[in-house]
């Protein structure tokens, strides 16, 4: 659970964003629980984690004006491409719109990916 914090607050420092989606969406899950969940489904070794967050801070050192539609997205889009690039062989897309609680479609994981 300590992780998921350091990484909600290191997303929502890096991006300013909220730890809930836009109000716009159905999808209400505070970024640390869906963090905490991510970790929790995936039980990846927590290197993928702090990679992921790395990838996060060189977007924005690189594009400045960088933003994604949430932190849930910049999240999840970092660790599933940290975790195929560490483990070669790692959970399909379809596992990863799973471990996303259904907040986004497969279609739109292949797109993040």
């Amino acid at each position: 659970e300590q992780v998921s914090h350091l990484c909600t607050r290191f997303i929502t420092h890096l991006f300013t964003y909220p730890e809930y989606c836009p109000s716009s969406s159905n999808f209400q899950v505070k970024l640390s629980h869906f963090i905490a969940y991510a970790l929790h489904c995936t039980k990846l070794h927590s290197l993928v984690t702090f990679a992921a967050l790395i990838l996060l801070q060189w977007l924005k050192v690189c594009f400045l004006t960088a933003q994604g539609s949430s932190g849930h997205h910049l999240f999840i889009s970092a660790f599933m491409l940290m975790s195929k690039v560490i483990f070669n062989d790692t959970y399909s897309n379809k596992s990863w719109s799973i471990v996303a609680q259904g907040k986004f479609q497969l279609q739109e994981i292949n797109q993040m990916e």
